[in-house]
């Protein structure tokens, strides 16, 4: 008994440390870790407009795109995480109207919308799925002094972009022989997709299958990401091509399509 008490105590005092320090941060270090309160009215509200103008949904934190920024943020603005917060929107699939609850089965598996909040809640940037996403993804840039140093970083910062900014989802992504079969598979099946492989080879045989960036000017890199584009449907057998996904990227963050 005595031992199980100390263990207790002291699983307690490991508890209350993280606690006090999360605290004494200030900041979130988790989608249910010591949230930061008007970080999460603002998430609350806007996840109350957003099923106003839509149907029942919440925002889904994305740490991974916030584990992506985070390099290209100047050390002068970090705190212990990044000072973003990525959020995914996504369907809600249980919820509460006129005392009953309800099953809405909505999600259709495309990618949902894109919405960036400041770490202090007072800033929020909606992103891919709303009208103007690039005009704010660049706002973002400005107010948190984004620094794209040289061609390396610019091609992982176009990734980024490519994602949260236009939509443009890393299944589609091409990044060598391996990722266009792969994709193609995923379009329409693995058969047709290995005779359209063998196809696109013999006729496109020194295409250049790799994401790249080179300077343009002074202070602008060109992003340069293959993709597979095409939409497949029962009722319309195109076959997918691969193109180039084209982006302007400014030294201080700012991005735009030629």
């Amino acid at each position: 008994m005595e031992f199980f008490t100390s263990h207790v105590v002291a699983k307690l005092g490991i508890f209350c440390y993280f606690l006090l320090a999360c605290l004494a941060s200030g900041t979130a270090l988790g989608a249910q870790d010591c949230a930061n309160p008007k970080l999460d009215l603002t998430v609350q509200d806007i996840e109350a407009k957003l099923s106003v103008e839509q149907h029942p949904v919440r925002l889904h934190r994305r740490e991974d795109l916030e584990d992506w920024l985070f390099p290209f943020l100047p050390r002068n603005v970090l705190n212990l995480t990044s000072t973003i917060r990525f959020f995914e929107v996504v369907d809600r699939r249980f919820y509460v109207k006129d005392g009953e609850v309800l099953q809405q089965f909505t999600n259709d598996g495309s990618r949902g919308h894109i919405v960036a909040i400041s770490q202090d809640g007072t800033r929020v940037y909606r992103l891919f799925g709303f009208p103007g996403a690039e005009s704010a993804y660049n706002q973002l840039a400005h107010d948190f002094h984004i620094v794209i140093q040289d061609e390396e970083k610019a091609e992982q910062y176009g990734r980024l972009c490519a994602e949260v900014v236009y939509g443009v989802l890393p299944p589609l992504w091409i990044q060598g022989s391996g990722d266009a079969e792969l994709a193609a598979a995923n379009y329409f099946g693995v058969q047709k997709a290995v005779r359209w492989w063998s196809k696109y080879r013999s006729k496109y045989s020194e295409a250049n299958l790799k994401s790249s960036a080179r300077i343009m000017s002074k202070d602008v890199f060109q992003f340069r990401l293959p993709i597979l584009h095409g939409s497949p449907s029962p009722l319309h057998q195109e076959e997918p091509k691969i193109e180039d996904f084209l982006l302007q990227i400014h030294k201080d963050g700012r991005v735009s399509q030629p």
